[in-house]
């Protein structure tokens, strides 16, 4: 018959082999949301004038209700503010911030992103920004400001990046519109334009690997400020 002293140190062997086991489940998970993430990222087809920069998010910001993250490429790797970042394919922000070796991404849900859409069924055009009262648990959703009152704005229309801009490419999708429980598709804003809700696809994941796209004309290589006499 075991001690008391040998069953609780049988006991603890089994602790730590669990909690190892669970780890071990926590990383082949994690590797696995990685491979898909990069395979999504190869699979995305090419755009005219931009390459694409994989990056790692290192962590999300508490502060910001997850709606800012930090990524694994700076300056040294052609990163600048403004450029457009995607996940799946689908628009998820822009950088708002850079170091020589790390990047903020603000997501399309933070009201300081906007970004130029258009929505290809009415040939209209607008400003996207994030409606600003998400929580960490909640849906994010955007808002498309100035659009003309004279159209019929339905659910599931599409909403993507417009041409307006060098940092964004066109017709980079973001989602759709949406009607909120106890809203409209679109509010008239002082009868000067509309207001539309949007669902932003990207969003609906919490991605390992982001794209970013370098506008081709910073692809050559780096040089250094001339010294200032």
């Amino acid at each position: 018959a075991l001690s008391k002293v040998e069953l609780v140190g049988q006991l603890d062997q089994m602790r730590a082999e669990l909690a190892q086991q669970r780890l071990g489940d926590a990383e082949r998970q994690q590797l696995l949301r990685e491979n898909q993430d990069l395979r999504a990222l190869l699979a995305w087809p090419p755009r005219a004038g931009f390459r694409i920069l994989g990056a790692q998010v290192l962590a999300q910001d508490p502060a910001s209700g997850g709606r800012r993250l930090r990524v694994a490429c700076g300056t040294l790797n052609g990163v600048q503010v403004g450029q457009a970042v995607l996940s799946q394919g689908q628009l998820y922000g822009r950088i708002c911030e850079v170091t020589a070796v790390s990047a903020v991404v603000q997501t399309l849900a933070d009201p300081q992103c906007k970004v130029s859409v258009w929505l290809p069924d009415l040939g209209v055009h607008g400003i996207l920004s994030g409606r600003g009262e998400n929580e960490w648990l909640a849906e994010p959703y955007c808002e498309v400001r100035y659009l003309p009152r004279d159209r019929d704005y339905l659910v599931g229309m599409k909403v993507e990046s417009s041409a307006y801009g060098e940092m964004v490419p066109l017709a980079i999708p973001i989602g759709e519109l949406v009607g909120l429980p106890g809203q409209r598709v679109v509010e008239d804003f002082q009868h000067l334009y509309k207001i539309a809700i949007v669902r932003p696809s990207a969003l609906r994941d919490h991605p390992s690997v982001l794209a970013i796209l370098i506008p081709e004309a910073l692809q050559g290589p780096l040089r250094l400020p001339p010294a200032t006499p």
